[in-house]
């Protein structure tokens, strides 16, 4: 069984890619639903959701540059 690896979305996106690369991952959730509850998780202050997601912005690889690879 092949593992799949978390990538930032090229074509599931609204902001980054985040979420849809999250719902790539685990595909029997959809994206929507991973929007709704960044959402949700961004309205309550003490989850620093908003900072989370731009980690996790900054530190996916795009789905482009798992075609590439270097031998």
């Amino acid at each position: 069984m092949t593992e799949k690896k978390l990538y930032l979305s090229k074509d599931d996106c609204w902001i980054a890619g985040v979420c849809g690369g999250i719902s790539k991952k685990w595909p029997n959730i959809d994206s929507d639903l991973i929007r709704i509850f960044f959402v949700i998780l961004f309205l309550c202050p003490t989850i620093p959701i908003g900072l989370i997601y731009i980690i996790l912005w900054i530190c996916m690889p795009s789905e482009e540059n798992k075609e590439i690879k270097i031998n």
